[in-house]
């Protein structure tokens, strides 16, 4: 793993290539220690959305959900908050929180 941490940019595309090989548990781990090594904003909430993504497939709903509120408190104006809006939406709505009108 640590390896991989010697370059980020390097890490983020293997860990996404274990997420799309069915290996979403080691993108993940992978992703939260990029997470936890990077020092630069913008790179953190890329990282935070593709962390939600993950859990998203993976079907961790509470998980995924922390994740996209991070993002969306962070920077409320920028484009990734907007789309950690529209997740966590469906996020509700698979709960069940949310009603749709019919």
């Amino acid at each position: 793993m640590n390896f991989y941490l010697k370059d980020l940019p390097f890490a983020i595309t293997k860990a996404m290539q274990l997420i799309k090989a069915d290996m979403p548990e080691l993108g993940i781990k992978l992703l939260e220690e990029v997470l936890k090594n990077t020092k630069s904003e913008s790179t953190a909430e890329k990282v935070k959305m593709m962390l939600a993504d993950a859990y998203m497939t993976i079907a961790d709903l509470a998980k995924a959900k922390e994740y996209y509120m991070d993002v969306m408190n962070e920077n409320q104006d920028s484009a990734d908050a907007k789309k950690a809006k529209i997740a966590i939406d469906e996020i509700l709505l698979r709960a069940g929180t949310i009603v749709t009108g019919k």
